[in-house]
């Protein structure tokens, strides 16, 4: 069966990113830090002023460079959906056509029914079901005695 996923979260890829963006911040930091004694020329406290104002601006950088990264993120996973939309109906033409010359085929108008057999609470997998696949499927989970499948009884 042909199942297409829809797109990830955007937040998903950019937290991958933000972490690499702060270590590098961090060691960054670490650097002037350890650095600080070496190269300070005037008074201190002229000097944490400028690093804060440094800090200030590195942080409006990194701002700007993850709202850029969100947008163009968002511009290719629009641009990914759209494609797959696109190819999305003749892909379905094209497998009806080979279900049909296989004879396998279903003749019958509508969509079709699934049930759900389960081991454990019929109540916890209908939750869980229900927020995966987007739509209630209560009523449709049969608990089932696991070693009865398994000796062919069921």
């Amino acid at each position: 069966m042909l199942h297409i996923s829809p797109p990830q979260p955007t937040w998903l890829h950019i937290s991958k990113y933000t972490s690499k963006m702060m270590d590098t911040i961090k060691g960054t930091m670490t650097e002037i830090y350890n650095d600080l004694p070496k190269n300070t020329t005037g008074s201190t406290k002229a000097e944490i002023r400028r690093l804060r104002i440094w800090i200030e601006k590195r942080q409006w950088w990194h701002q700007q460079e993850l709202h850029k990264m969100k947008h163009n993120l968002e511009l290719t996973m629009a641009e990914m959906w759209q494609s797959l939309e696109q190819e999305r109906d003749p892909l379905i033409a094209k497998v009806k056509k080979q279900l049909e010359l296989d004879g396998l085929r279903n003749g019958r108008p509508g969509a079709g029914r699934q049930r759900y057999y389960v081991s454990d609470s019929t109540e916890d997998f209908s939750d869980l079901a229900s927020i995966f696949l987007g739509e209630d499927v209560h009523g449709e989970v049969e608990q089932i005695d696991i070693t009865a499948y398994e000796r062919g009884e069921l």
